[in-house]
């Protein structure tokens, strides 16, 4: 017998939701603080991103989402190791389709957790909004 490790209740969650930018650039999504949350070891956590359909995310136009982490308020945030990014390609004439994102929270994560965005390419994709969850 296989037994699968993955939760499918959530004790608590925190969403924050960001419109994508206008063009080439990086948007910055969620700043998350992990310290109040009581429930449970960080390594429990789970990041999870949720992208609706972007039809101006064309052909030669990336969206690249990558988990980052800081030690303190105000603080240089740096690529969290382990967690690695992830691509979202434009398509020539529908754009791209709807998706979603999971990364399991490690448990050497920093207190503050964000997703830098950065799109390629000249699509307008600031009339859309991605969901970032933090579970635990």
């Amino acid at each position: 017998m296989t037994l699968i490790n993955q939760r499918t209740l959530v004790d608590g969650q925190i969403l924050v939701t960001q419109a994508l930018g206008n063009g080439a650039g990086t948007t910055v999504i969620g700043n998350i603080d992990l310290s109040p949350q009581p429930y449970a070891a960080t390594e429990e956590f789970d990041l999870v991103l949720t992208v609706p359909a972007l039809p101006n995310n064309l052909s030669g136009q990336n969206i690249v989402f990558q988990p980052q982490h800081c030690a303190t308020s105000g603080g240089s945030y740096v690529n969290m190791p382990y967690l690695a990014a992830q691509t979202l390609t434009g398509v020539v004439t529908t754009g791209s389709a709807a998706t979603t994102y999971r990364w399991k929270i490690t448990p050497d994560a920093l207190e503050f957790i964000q997703i830098l965005a950065t799109q390629t390419g000249a699509g307008n994709n600031s009339a859309s909004s991605v969901t970032l969850a933090l579970n635990f």
